[in-house]
């Protein structure tokens, strides 16, 4: 980006935040978190070095925290917003609003028998 203008490719750094560290290991799952220092602290860094080489897009996790959904919860706008004064745009996973509206929350242990 230069002078607020586009010149060129627009990256994007993704799944904003959580996906390493759900229950389990668990694709689509949650993370438990109990204080959100200690969490950000180990998990932010490579978010906050994209965004600071100018990243075009953060694309929000399909994880939930503490059980809240991390594309329709408060938390990331945030995060990226307040912390990482992150400007850019904020894009949602392939089709994660529609999981979103059929599947309620992240992908839940009953749907994941034989794991």
């Amino acid at each position: 980006m230069q002078n607020g203008k586009i010149n060129g490719v627009l990256a994007s750094v993704k799944h904003f935040i959580g996906d390493g560290a759900t229950l389990y290991g668990a694709d689509e799952g949650n993370v438990n978190v109990g204080n959100y220092q200690t969490f950000l602290k180990h998990n932010i860094e490579g978010y906050k070095g994209s965004i600071s080489v100018d990243v075009g897009t953060v694309m929000c996790s399909y994880s939930a925290i503490n059980w809240v959904t991390m594309s329709i919860g408060p938390q990331m706008q945030y995060i990226l917003r307040e912390n990482l004064k992150f400007s850019g745009f904020v894009i949602s996973d392939y089709l994660e609003l529609g999981k979103i509206s059929w599947q309620q929350l992240p992908t839940d242990f009953q749907k994941m028998e034989g794991y």
